[in-house]
């Protein structure tokens, strides 16, 4: 049996927010998969049994090529964001990019230009964005 699926190389941006770390580490833990990640069951307020319903989700941890945290001690106002994105990127297939601050966020396609990079991910939040930059 000849095993047709491909590997791909995954880096992650995240913000400097309390909320965006907790959001990106779920995101990334559910990407992980490790056996000790989900605990919905043990939380519930009933008695239930884990029925281990992630028991044969693959792990992506392989795939995970960097995870970095972007926007410590930024102005309010960017005008080269270029300046404040690392100088060196990974090459990537896939970007997630969780809270960076939004000048960072909009000068991405610049930045990536001739990355290469197939896609970027932007969670997109429900209430206020400012929460998590």
């Amino acid at each position: 049996m000849m095993n047709n699926e491909k590997n791909f190389k995954l880096g992650v941006f995240h913000g400097t927010n309390p909320n965006t770390e907790m959001l990106t580490q779920k995101f990334v833990g559910n990407l992980v998969n490790s056996k000790d990640f989900c605990t919905a069951c043990e939380t519930l307020e009933i008695n239930l049994k884990c029925d281990k319903c992630r028991e044969n989700l693959k792990s992506h941890a392989n795939s995970i090529y960097f995870y970095e945290r972007l926007g410590e001690n930024l102005p309010d106002f960017i005008e080269e964001p270029e300046e404040f994105l690392p100088k060196n990127l990974p090459i990537v297939d896939f970007l997630i990019v969780v809270g960076i601050h939004q000048d960072l966020l909009s000068g991405l396609p610049d930045y990536l230009k001739n990355k290469e990079i197939k896609a970027v991910i932007v969670p997109i939040v429900r209430g206020n964005y400012k929460d998590l930059c």
